[in-house]
């Protein structure tokens, strides 16, 4: 049956800016490290902190989780690659139930750390990036992402992964951010700066994430 969204929002609450900033005090906070809404001087540089409508522009990490290929491919290794993505190798398809998963611990993938002020998602690719603040949720509070429109119009598509303590030892408790390049050409990513906006919503029970076991399929999630 369907639902109006004022019924669904009274049903489910999208959490207010004083109640965002009454949660991220103290031990335990929503957000560390908590900013407010803070606009830069300049004016191409993307702002972050609480915004008065709710939400919260996180910015990107220095960390990456991504597929390490050699700089020159054979023929052979190229079309295992494309097969290993989902694209039909005669038909040129991409086949969403042929995808190899993405899992914690492949060794075709690996956290890097980067040293430049911003790197380039290639178009098609995918790509799993740490965020520069740090979520800790309460059991009735849950979130969701939504890219920052400058990032939607180069064709971004985002969404957040809560690893979960033991999942990785370098990323434990962390929740990182799933990007996928669905544009025509490279998007350039900034660290340190938004690239996404956080809303959190008052839920009727636990949201809390289980931790995520090395080799889950992040893919299916």
């Amino acid at each position: 049956m369907f639902r109006p969204f004022a019924e669904l929002a009274a049903t489910i609450p999208m959490l207010s800016a004083p109640c965002v900033r009454a949660l991220c005090g103290g031990e335990g906070t929503l957000i560390e490290p908590f900013a407010e809404w803070t606009p830069s001087g300049d004016a191409f540089a993307f702002p972050h902190g609480l915004h008065a409508q709710g939400r919260y522009v996180a910015r990107v990490g220095r960390m990456i989780y991504e597929p390490q290929r050699p700089q020159r491919e054979s023929e052979a290794v190229a079309r295992a690659r494309r097969i290993a993505c989902g694209i039909h190798p005669v038909d040129a398809y991409a086949d969403p139930k042929r995808l190899v998963p993405l899992a914690l611990g492949n060794p075709a993938w690996e956290w890097r750390e980067w040293s430049e002020k911003d790197w380039r998602l290639g178009k098609g690719k995918l790509a799993m990036v740490t965020m520069h603040e740090r979520l800790t949720l309460p059991p009735d509070v849950a979130v969701t992402a939504v890219a920052l429109s400058a990032y939607k119009q180069c064709g971004l598509y985002l969404d957040l992964v809560p690893l979960g303590a033991g999942a990785d030892a370098a990323r434990a408790d962390d929740y990182v951010l799933r990007l996928f390049n669905a544009g025509t050409e490279s998007i350039r990513v900034y660290a340190g700066e938004g690239i996404c906006s956080l809303y959190f919503w008052k839920a009727g029970g636990a949201s809390s994430v289980p931790a995520l076991p090395a080799g889950t399929d992040l893919l299916g999630l």
